[in-house]
């Protein structure tokens, strides 16, 4: 039986671009005015950028074998469920990081061999998504803690 599978595909870069000026709330008549495109563009532009994002999102869950039960590509966001490990997950899409998987446990830290990689990487989420950190010496548990913190507050504001 064929069956169709959308093809993933990171956003282009004007698309990011977009994207990420629409998460700092501005309209789509404001990217048009600042940018000198149609509104009709931005949201085309848009619409593909939200698409590749879910299809990336959706793919890392496959990937690690979780459950989505949320996904806001707006957001760059989707929380679900590790069938193999039991435990909650989120997965977040940066432009500067790409997809991320975070799996909501209470780590080791110190001493860890990607201590440094997921301390920048939660470091960059903050900064991306204009969150202010009132403690960025945290451990990496601690950080990811807080951004799922912001991210579930943002789930209940979306909705």
């Amino acid at each position: 039986m064929f069956s169709f599978r959308r093809k993933s595909k990171f956003p282009t870069d004007t698309q990011i671009e977009f994207w990420v000026l629409n998460q700092k709330a501005y309209s789509g008549r404001k990217i048009a005015k600042e940018k000198k495109v149609t509104p009709a563009f931005v949201s085309q532009t848009l619409k593909e950028a939200n698409e590749r994002i879910d299809v990336l999102l959706n793919d890392a869950a496959k990937a690690n074998k979780i459950k989505l039960n949320y996904v806001n590509t707006e957001l760059g966001f989707a929380r679900g469920k590790s069938f193999i490990l039991k435990m909650t997950v989120f997965i977040t899409f940066s432009p500067t990081s790409g997809v991320q998987v975070w799996y909501k446990h209470q780590g080791g830290c110190v001493g860890c061999e990607i201590y440094e990689e997921c301390r920048t990487a939660l470091l960059q989420e903050f900064k991306e998504r204009n969150l202010p950190i009132a403690n960025p010496t945290l451990v990496p548990t601690h950080l990811s803690e807080k951004l799922f913190e912001y991210l579930e507050k943002m789930i209940i504001d979306a909705d």
